[in-house]
Order: structure tokens, then sequence, then C-alpha cells
């Protein structure tokens, strides 16, 4: 399993700033722990990011 700072399909050029990406980590942590996981993996990076693109699409609409 790759770490999840070298995931090979992150895009190289991504709109992504870091603190957000430390966000989108910590919720992937958060969501690995409540899955008894030991590592961050895929699926957890891609619920924590589709969480963050939901919370943004809420903040827009409101």
């Amino acid at each position: 399993m790759l770490p999840a700072w070298r995931c090979s399909r992150t895009p190289a050029k991504s709109s992504a700033f870091p603190r957000a990406y430390h966000r989108v980590l910590k919720v992937a942590r958060t969501l690995a722990d409540l899955d008894t996981s030991k590592t961050v993996g895929r699926i957890h990076l891609a619920e924590a990011i589709s969480c963050r693109m939901m919370s943004e699409r809420m903040a827009q609409a409101a």
C-alpha cells in the first residue's frame, strides 16, 4: 500500500492547498479508524475527498 502522499492517482498539479490536503488526510485517517484498519487505504481517501467535495457544494448552495 502506498502512503497517502504518494498515491499514483493524485494529479501532479493538484488545485488542493496543503491545508485542505491535510484536512482530507485527517478525515481519511478517521474513516480508517472507524473501519478498524491500521492503514489508510484508497477507499478511505476516496470517501474523504467525496465528503470534502459534498461539504463545499453545501456551503455554496447556502
